[in-house]
């Protein structure tokens, strides 16, 4: 029996599949929020001096962490570190605040943090005494994160704001995603697409869905799925669900 993640609206496909035999999983929903607790934020914003580099990898950073910097410090202090940004909007949003950027960066493309980061400093040898802040929802690990570990860097993640109310669920999807219990995740729209990165919270999806196969209804949520690192997805015959559906389930019939 084949696991089939779907978007909580896609209740037909859910039924096509189940009536099929598959077991269908659903992800939670995107609710985007502050943290009922949120000393960990703090902590790290009052310890901002032993930082060399301030990380914000998309426009929910910059909505949730400067607001929660600017509460107790003027944007002066930020001075003194180099800030990276990822994405117009959030070049936008610091410009906004008056946050002085080193590094603006247009696409969340793989590697490019790292690479950017490791022009500017110049030498490969002072990449090991780079200490870097990355405020997120710390549900994935990007992959400049680790390549910054493996070099010898100091990478702290700290929780800036929730993409779902239920952490529970997360954490749920999260297990599934990681030890082999989803087999598809399909798309029926672009939209879904994003509000699944924006779940995760990243735009590298094909590391996180590495080894699970991608379904999409249409080329246009397909093409979509590949700026996000989906680049070996299944497309349907037809763009219709019943297609999407008989899809999945032949090629469950061929495995």
């Amino acid at each position: 029996m084949i696991n089939v993640l779907v978007s909580p609206s896609d209740r037909y496909l859910a039924a096509i599949l189940e009536r099929s035999g598959a077991r269908v999983s659903t992800r939670p929903p995107v609710e985007f929020g502050r943290l009922a607790n949120d000393s960990s934020l703090l902590e790290a914003i009052e310890n901002l001096f032993g930082y060399d580099w301030l990380i914000l990898k998309n426009g929910r950073v910059a909505e949730y962490f400067l607001p929660a910097f600017f509460c107790n410090h003027q944007a002066g202090e930020l001075d003194e570190l180099r800030v990276l940004t990822v994405g117009t909007l959030t070049a936008e949003k610091a410009a906004a605040a008056h946050v002085h950027v080193d590094i603006a960066l247009e696409d969340f493309l793989q590697g490019s943090v790292y690479r950017e980061i490791a022009s500017y400093v110049g030498e490969t040898s002072l990449l090991s005494r780079q200490n870097l802040l990355v405020p997120s929802a710390t549900i994935t690990v990007e992959s400049f994160e680790d390549s910054f570990v493996k070099a010898g860097a100091r990478v702290d993640a700290v929780t800036a704001y929730q993409t779902c109310a239920d952490r529970r669920e997360l954490i749920r999807l999260k297990t599934l995603l990681t030890a082999g219990g989803i087999d598809f995740v399909a798309f029926t729209s672009p939209a879904e697409v994003i509000e699944f990165a924006a779940l995760l919270d990243t735009d590298d999806l094909g590391r996180v869905l590495r080894g699970i196969k991608v379904a999409c209804l249409d080329r246009a949520t397909s093409d979509l799925a590949a700026k996000y690192g989906l680049l070996e997805t299944l497309v349907a015959a037809e763009s219709s669900i019943p297609a999407l559906g008989a899809m999945i389930i032949h090629l469950r019939n061929q495995t």
